[in-house]
């Protein structure tokens, strides 16, 4: 299927077969973000899907992976908690407020499954070129 994501002019796919394999069919959320784990280390949060700048994939690199997929729809059926998307708060003034480090599954499949928010722990700015 063909979602849109939020204020950022891009698209990208999800097959409902994966959707339908792991029984989400008819999924509505009920809550604002997939549940979480608790981090000791960074707190969680939760932030508008629109706030985070979408993750991209290098060049050749897969996007979605089939298996990867299914288990993160799983655990939403199911209310498994899930690691937090790792972000961090991008510097100076930019369209979004945060980048995603880590969780790019977690986030088309939150877009995908209608959550308006997603759980994230904000981890500090780093730049190679800082370096």
């Amino acid at each position: 299927m063909h979602y849109e994501e939020p204020k950022q002019n891009d698209s990208f796919e999800l097959p409902e077969e994966w959707i339908a394999e792991a029984g989400l069919k008819s999924f509505k959320p009920e809550s604002e973000s997939f549940d979480v784990e608790p981090n000791k280390n960074y707190p969680v949060t939760e932030v508008l899907i629109s706030d985070v700048l979408a993750p991209k994939r290098n060049p050749g690199v897969k996007g979605l992976d089939h298996a990867r997929s299914v288990s993160i729809l799983k655990a939403f059926q199911e209310r498994k908690p899930l690691p937090a998307i790792e972000v961090e708060e991008l510097p100076g003034n930019n369209q979004r407020r945060y980048r995603v480090r880590d969780g790019f599954h977690r986030y088309y499949i939150s877009i995908a499954m209608g959550f308006p928010k997603l759980s994230v722990s904000v981890r500090p700015h780093f730049d190679i070129r800082d370096c």
